[in-house]
């Protein structure tokens, strides 16, 4: 609840720009005129509220020491002595604690001393500040010396205010002074801002030189009573020291001076307060560092922001050793470390860089920097020398600011032609300073054509993340304030007893004040996140975000309409401050994002009306369009949810095809809308009186049974509730949704109401004189008016209820978990379908044949006399097998492995469930104008039916996460040689062997535990069995074929080794001689000859004669055949293909060629088998189609 935003709220931060503001002249006079004495009376009130406390607490103590005799059932004198004794002690104590309290106290100014005018001035800004701070949503208790506080130190020109203003996380200026004619001046007294429940003082260099900042110091000084709890508001400091004094004559020993006299401020501060507090140096001016400009002209905004500096761990109290030893070398790791890190990020922003001008200076930047560590490391070590005496100030860390010159493009307004004076326009350019001179303007100017022009204007940097992530998310730091060395033992024995009386309420108002500040920062959070500023269609991440927001504004509205609950009050609660802006906020965003556009939208279809009404117009349509304009203007506290939510989220809608959940976040708005009418308006109250008169005129032309009919409509639905099933039923929609709403004048009771107004349809001859206006009831005829309106009401109700059961659909399963989830509730006794079902029974058991008609399935599944239990004799069956489904669906989502085993029982209850569908189904009456029967059944089915789809898709989806496994493992293979010829490594025979080795491969394996129900051995080929319940995809049945034919190949007779036979002969042409092939040591002759392929790891093939050929290696020669040079497949069964191999002969260097004969084994190294199962590899992607029963 501490927050800028509750400042804000409160109204005394209204200004556009928050640091834009200065102390009221009044409120200046009122301060000074009140000023005199008020050093004394100060003196004299803090005395009364130490001994009124004292008293209090003294009392507190007698009640209980008079509570303690009779706890202990004592009687006679020995009552009284303990009751006396106790008393005494009491006493003693009071007057000890007074007479400490004596001693401790200030020296007070001399007497007769009169106060300065610098002690005036600072007393009345911190009266303004603290007056503020009462007026606030923080309370009126709110005071300085119980808030976080952060002062600001520093001589004349560091740059204090400047500092303030642009840190970049929007302080409120709650006392003094920061503008004069735009321009930032210097601090007269003392500013003092607000931000993230943190008070910050910056008071001027004279006043810390006086006694007047003693007693600034004690004016937010801990009060007697609070000094005496545990834990303080923290303190903090914040040094501004300027950088260019680094750069100035002599500027060790100017530095000096100003840094013993910031010493002496901060040991002040110490010695009033009693504590030790974490200074943050901060470095201003970094801009007049040689080369600045340049090293940060490149930087994001992001990284602009970034705190540039060292946070320093704090020392600890039982450190030994010279201070200024361990200090200066600490400060000189830290130094350097930050030195470094701007060195590391000269890379980045020498590449951003595209002058090559400045390349030097971004380099430089560090190097300079380096150059004042010396004396940088001597003020931050004289700065924060701690005594061992008293409490001292601690460094907590060093940071660096400055300015650099960032360009801006801005449209430049031309000579404008001079114009009769006209009133002033806001500019949306303009600055928060310019706003208020908009209205000097007098003379209006026609726009020429506008010129962009770039300037260059001054941003600060490294001071946002400074101030929000660094200063104030110190909670370490800040917690060591926490406690005062004033504080002692002596005083918190003398709290005891008081606390003990008040441990409840104080527990009372702590969980109040956890509560209003988690109902402060959810409503925070949510403003936060609502989009502003949105035109056109809104998105559905933009209604979630308002959706966040309406939760909190109706929770409020909850509460202030029945009462906030007990643990939000305790005088703590923030609702009622809270509601009015909260409700602003919503409401606003909420005309942006969706009345906005449908109330335009009304509007103008009241104003197109025609004169006349055509023959196809509907008088209800516009009716309700009407009545609903008046709603939202003028007549806003007859506004019902069940009509006006309905009607403007149909015209939002309009012609648009909106997805289902976008709608019913539309809906929740014009739900909340059409509540909160009843309360107020949050919008006009103002209507369009000729398009309201436009539209009453042309509905008067309508036949009187239509105006007739209208009023009774809106009369009954006035009086009785309408239906909203899955509002109604809590927690339906998780597995029924019906979208459909039921207005009240269609329900059984609204039935009722509609026959009473048929019979005495005189009274409604007017119609809602508030929508029609006056309008006279001649030519209707009464005779048949009571028929007419009879026949239109029961088709309208029949109309409606067969829309609400057309729009029911129950939910689909995401899997078997869920499946067993939703089949849960639908099988229960409290069933959302039965429960639907029992919904529209009862409604439609009217005294109307025709309803009952068409209603009887509804009502033969589930009775009208379903008021205390859906489940009877008719739907038992159904029930039962939705029961026996729901068993066995709950028992596969708990396996953890394979459910092929029950699987086909869950499909065989399926399908029972099924048949008993239809067996009820047999009973129901065929409506041929609605089929409602049809529509009951559907129903009925659809929790089967959607079991039957996701068994369907898990055996396909359990094999195709099997195949794919199978073809990565694979993967690793088929990269290598001989089943990729480019590859560089080889396979061995261990992997080769991994794979196809028959009845222990992977495929084998693979096949033995999914494929053998699947496939048929046909010879030496597999074809998908036509009986099996898993389709095969034929691309997977490819795939393996190959498989099988290089495993058939290369191990024979499930060879557990590879023994690939072939036979080759050769066929030398005339004139070659001297060319022998020989293959692991036999020679290939013109007599064919079997060879085998063993797998040998030290296989060799040579070719001698000519230039010669030699392979080694397991696949020697595998590698001789694909290297041939051609190759020629057989032409016929049975006939040899052969392979040309050339070389040169002789010195001539003659090409000669000799042709070899290979055997139908061998077919080129069995490079084609290897090729096709390659191939049938990459192109398999599924192992099973994706339903139970289709070709694989």
């Amino acid at each position: 609840m501490g927050t800028p935003d509750a400042i804000r709220a409160s109204g005394f931060g209204d200004h556009r720009a928050s640091v834009v503001h200065r102390v009221s002249y009044f409120a200046r006079i009122r301060n000074h005129g009140f000023n005199c004495g008020r050093v004394g009376t100060k003196k004299v009130g803090t005395h009364m509220n130490v001994y009124l406390g004292t008293a209090l607490v003294f009392l507190a103590y007698l009640v209980v020491a008079w509570l303690v005799g009779s706890f202990l059932h004592l009687q006679g004198s020995d009552l009284w002595i303990l009751r006396g004794a106790l008393a005494l002690i009491g006493l003693t104590g009071s007057v000890i604690f007074l007479w400490f309290h004596s001693k401790q106290k200030p020296a007070g100014p001399i007497a007769g001393a009169s106060a300065t005018p610098m002690d005036s001035e600072i007393a009345a800004v911190i009266g303004e500040a603290e007056a503020r701070l009462r007026s606030s949503n923080l309370g009126r208790n709110a005071k300085l010396r119980k808030l976080p506080i952060v002062f600001l130190i520093g001589d004349s020109g560091t740059a204090k205010t400047s500092t303030m203003v642009h840190s970049g996380f929007e302080p409120e200026l709650i006392g003094g002074q920061v503008y004069e004619d735009k321009n930032i001046v210097p601090t007269r007294s003392a500013n003092l801002w607000y931000a993230k429940n943190t008070v910050f003082i910056e008071p001027n260099s004279k006043a810390a030189e006086t006694g007047v900042w003693t007693r600034l110091l004690r004016r937010i000084q801990p009060g007697v009573i609070h000094s005496l709890k545990a834990g303080h508001a923290p303190r903090a400091a914040v040094v501004c020291l300027p950088c260019d004094a680094f750069f100035q004559g002599a500027p060790s020993d100017a530095l000096a001076a100003t840094v013993r006299r910031i010493r002496g401020w901060l040991e002040e501060i110490a010695r009033t307060l009693g504590i030790n507090f974490p200074v943050y140096v901060l470095f201003t001016k970094a801009d007049r560092i040689s080369f600045f400009a340049e090293f940060t002209k490149n930087l994001t905004k992001e990284e602009a922001a970034q705190a540039l500096g060292v946070t320093l761990p704090i020392r600890s109290v039982q450190e030994i050793g010279v201070f200024a030893e361990q200090e200066t070398q600490r400060l000189n790791v830290a130094f350097n470390n930050l030195i470094l890190s701007l060195a590391d990020k000269r890379r980045d922003l020498l590449a951003r860089e595209h002058d090559s001008q400045k390349l030097a200076g971004i380099y430089e930047f560090p190097r300079e920097l380096r150059k004042i560590r010396s004396t940088v490391i001597q003020l931050l070590v004289d700065l924060c020398r701690p005594s061992q005496l008293r409490a001292t100030p601690f460094l907590r860390g060093f940071y660096f600011s400055g300015v650099r010159a960032v360009v801006v493009n801005e449209i430049a307004r031309p000579a404008v032609e001079l114009q009769p004076a006209r009133s002033p326009e806001f500019n949306p350019d303009a600055n928060a300073t310019r706003m208020f001179n908009a209205g000097q303007r007098s003379v209006a100017s026609i726009p020429q054509p506008q010129i962009v022009s770039a300037r260059k204007v001054p941003q600060w940097t490294f001071l946002t993340r400074f101030f929000s992530d660094v200063l104030l998310q110190d909670h370490r730091a800040m917690a060591s304030t926490g406690g005062s060395v004033r504080t002692n033992t002596l005083r918190r024995a003398l709290l005891f007893a008081g606390s003990a009386l008040c441990l409840l309420l104080s527990l009372a108002l702590i969980i109040s004040y956890a509560g209003n500040s988690a109902l402060q920062a959810e409503l925070r959070a949510a403003a936060r996140e609502i989009p502003s500023g949105q035109s056109g269609f809104p998105s559905t991440s933009s209604l979630m975000q308002l959706e966040t927001l309406r939760h909190s504004v109706e929770k409020l509205s909850q509460y202030r309409r029945d009462g906030a609950p007990l643990h939000l009050r305790w005088g703590l609660y923030v609702g009622e401050d809270l509601y009015p802006h909260a409700r602003s906020l919503y409401f606003s965003r909420f005309h942006e994002l969706l009345f906005g556009s449908t109330h335009a939208a009304l509007l103008e279809f009241l104003k197109r009306l025609p004169t006349v009404p055509g023959p196809g117009d509907d008088y209800g349509i516009l009716y309700d369009s009407l009545k609903a304009y008046l709603i939202t203007t003028s007549n806003y506290e007859k506004s019902t949810q069940m009509f006006l939510s309905p009607v403007l989220l149909k015209r939002w809608m309009g012609d648009r095809n909106v997805d289902a959940d976008t709608v019913a976040l539309a809906k929740k708005q014009f739900d909340f809308y059409s509540e909160e009418l009843k309360a107020g308006n949050p919008f006009s109250s103002e209507n369009d009186s000729l398009a309201v008169e436009r539209a009453r005129r042309y509905l008067s032309q309508f036949a009187g049974m239509e105006r007739v009919y209208q009023f009774m409509l809106a009369e009954a639905s006035r009086k009785t509730q309408g239906m909203a099933f899955n509002s109604q039923f809590l927690g339906s929609a998780e597995v029924l949704v019906d979208t459909k709403e039921i207005p009240g004048s269609f329900s059984k009771t609204g039935w009722t109401l509609m026959q009473d107004a048929i019979k005495n349809a005189d009274r409604f001859f007017s119609g809602e004189q508030w929508v029609l206006g006056e309008q006279a009831s001649s030519g209707i005829d009464r005779g048949k008016l009571e028929q007419d309106l009879r026949d239109r009401y029961t088709g309208d109700f029949l109309a409606q209820w067969q829309q609400f059961l057309q729009a029911a659909t129950v939910g689909r399963y995401g899997n078997l978990k869920d499946a067993a989830s939703k089949l849960s509730k639908l099988s229960s006794n409290q069933s959302p379908l039965l429960a639907l079902l029992c919904v529209i029974s009862q409604n439609t058991a009217v005294d109307s044949p025709q309803i009952k008609a068409a209603f009887q399935p509804v009502q033969f599944v589930v009775p009208s006399t379903c008021t205390e239990r859906y489940i009877t004799e008719a739907n038992t069956g159904y029930m039962n097998s939705l029961v026996a489904l729901h068993a066995v669906i709950e028992q596969m989502a708990n396996v953890s492995g394979s459910v092929e085993a029950l699987t086909d029982q869950a499909m065989a209850s399926a399908r029972q469930g099924k048949i008993v569908v239809r067996q009820v189904a047999q009973n129901f009456r065929i409506d041929p104008q609605g089929h409602m029967e049809s529509i009951v059944q559907k129903l009925m089915e659809d929790p089967i039916t959607y079991v039957e789809l996701i068994l369907r898709n898990m055996g396909p989806a359990e094999l195709n996460a099997k195949g794919k496994g199978l073809c990565t493992q694979f993967g690793e293979l088929a990269g290598k040689y001989p089943f990729n010829p480019n590859a560089a490594r080889e396979a061995t025979l261990q992997e080769v062997n991994a794979v196809f080795q028959p009845q222990q491969g992977a495929l084998w394996t693979f096949y033995d535990a999914n494929l053998k129900s699947l496939l048929n051995r046909q010879g030496s080929r597999f074809a998908a069995k036509t009986e099996a319940t898993i389709s095969i995809n034929p691309a997977f049945v490819k795939f393996w074929n190959n498989a099988v034919a290089f495993t058939d190949a290369v191990y024979p007779d499930n060879s557990p080794q590879p023994r690939l036979a072939y036979t080759l002969r050769s066929y030398r042409p005339e004139g070659v001689e001297n060319v022998a092939l020989t293959i692991d040591g036999q020679t290939v002759t013109a007599v064919p000859r079997a060879f085998v392929w063993s797998g040998n790891p030290n296989s060799e093939v040579k070719l001698t004669g000519g230039t010669g050929l030699a392979y080694t290696g397991l696949w020697a020669v595998f590698k001789f055949f694909v290297d041939a040079d051609r190759w020629t497949k057989a032409v016929a069964p049975g006939d040899s293909a052969y392979t040309s191999v050339r070389t040169r002969h002789g010195q001539s260097g003659a090409r000669l060629s000799e042709r070899l004969f290979v055997e139908p084994q061998m077919r080129r190294g069995n490079r084609s088998v290897i090729g096709d199962f390659i191939n049938g590899c990459r192109v398999f992607r599924e192992a099973a189609l994706p339903k139970r029963s289709a070709d694989i």
